[in-house]
């Protein structure tokens, strides 16, 4: 019998003082998912992330700060619904979510400019009581955003080169 008890005891204190991964990271982890760095110079980095942000409601612009932040929004649906459903839902009155964008020029690194952006998309759901509930982003519309991000330069770059020849 104390064999049990001393077991179920090792398994159950083995059990508890595991950190789940995303715990052990720390309060500052940041996913990967969410910073590219782009050889580009902090201008064009800022111009075209203006250009793809422009599809949302923004709040905050800061050219300076290297900041830009949408209004908040209401979110629609699950993500996975088809779009045929998606158009003829009303928006969720209890998630809601902004986008914040961070630019930063970086050090050039042999002689190219680097400028790096990161992308955070923090989401709420208001519980029954009113207190909002924070929730842990998928990292899709972060994705998405960063993506065209980098096409833009890539677009850009192009005319400029044509521009030159």
């Amino acid at each position: 019998m104390k064999k049990y008890i001393l077991t179920l005891c090792t398994v159950l204190l083995w059990g508890c003082s595991t950190t789940p991964p995303e715990l052990s990271r720390g309060v500052n982890f940041v996913p990967s998912a969410r910073i590219r760095i782009y050889q580009a110079n902090y201008e064009y980095t800022w111009k075209v992330a203006l250009a793809e942000m422009q599809r949302y409601q923004l709040s905050i612009v800061n050219k300076a700060a290297g900041t830009i932040t949408t209004d908040q929004i209401l979110a629609i649906s699950d993500r996975y619904e088809a779009q045929s459903v998606i158009d003829n839902l009303e928006p969720r009155s209890d998630v809601r979510y902004y986008i914040d964008l961070r630019i930063r020029e970086l050090p050039p690194e042999n002689g190219i400019p680097q400028t790096e952006v990161s992308a955070t998309k923090y989401i709420t759901q208001l519980s029954q009581l009113g207190s909002p509930k924070p929730i842990q982003s998928d990292y899709m519309d972060e994705k998405v955003i960063l993506h065209r991000i980098k096409r833009l330069l890539e677009i850009e770059r192009m005319k400029l080169e044509r521009n030159r020849k």
